[in-house]
């Protein structure tokens, strides 16, 4: 789960996956903008099959909390 997130993420940004680090921020140190917050959410719902809260979505703060909550969604 941890590679195809990584993947999706490094993929909507256009950046090599081991640029990703779980301690950045989504919007200051990945520069995620609003688009790239709903092409997230397309791919999220699409890859892992699952349904996701924007409000919560859009609270999210780094890499590692994104993670987490879409892991809590598969589980």
């Amino acid at each position: 789960m941890m590679e195809k997130f990584i993947k999706i993420l490094a993929n909507i940004k256009n950046v090599p996956t081991s640029k990703i680090k779980l301690d950045h921020q989504l919007i200051e140190d990945l520069m995620l903008s609003s688009l790239d917050f709903a092409a997230l959410i397309m791919e999220f719902e699409s890859q892992f099959r699952i349904a996701i809260d924007i409000k919560t979505f859009v609270s999210l703060r780094t890499v590692k909390e994104l993670r987490d909550y879409i892991k809590s969604l598969i589980c």
